[in-house]
């Protein structure tokens, strides 16, 4: 009884831990900053709502789904969800085996029908394009995968593999930077 009395006065004490998102960490809503004021909630809703917001960047909607992330390595397509396999991404068959036996079917197919048409599109880009975008395994292409069969929590009547960007590693498996470039050149 000691010991769940020190832990909870240890938990207590500390900020909360949310481990979601794998790799690319929790996709923060407005109310995950503890920091924002009412004042400041109220400024932002009366800003969006007379069509006065403004970002340094292009504001993107928040998906949910279920996170991937994908890089050219070697010439051949891989994939990670986690620090370790940002280290070591998987092969297609790897990252394929790894949902084969997932309870749900529905998981398995979100992930493995994703990885079938990323690998079969993003060896197509031009070679300066791979290794401009991936330094041979070192950034990752990071996504939100949407299947309608397959709802987190909100319902979509579509399937979308959701751009989030490139994440730039030191080859050990931490983010060291990240850039949104190859998304906006799209044509």
């Amino acid at each position: 009884m000691k010991y769940v009395m020190l832990f909870e006065q240890w938990l207590a004490e500390r900020q909360p831990l949310l481990l979601e998102g794998g790799a690319a960490g929790h996709m923060m809503h407005p109310f995950d900053d503890t920091g924002l004021t009412f004042g400041d909630l109220k400024t932002m809703v009366t800003a969006g709502l007379s069509g006065n917001l403004t970002f340094s960047e292009d504001p993107t909607e928040k998906t949910d789904g279920q996170n991937v992330f994908a890089t050219i390595q070697d010439g051949e397509v891989k994939f990670a969800r986690n620090k370790t396999e940002l280290k070591t991404p998987m092969t297609l068959s790897q990252f394929k085996d790894k949902f084969k036996d997932h309870p749900s079917p529905l998981v398995r197919d979100t992930f493995q029908f994703a990885a079938d048409d990323l690998a079969s599109q993003l060896i197509k880009l031009p070679i300066s394009a791979q290794e401009d975008y991936f330094r041979d395994g070192l950034d990752f292409m990071n996504m939100e995968l949407i299947y309608s069969l397959n709802p987190n929590v909100i319902h979509y009547d579509t399937n979308v593999i959701q751009f989030h960007g490139i994440k730039e590693t030191d080859g050990q498996g931490n983010i060291i930077g990240d850039s949104r470039d190859p998304a906006a050149a799209r044509t």
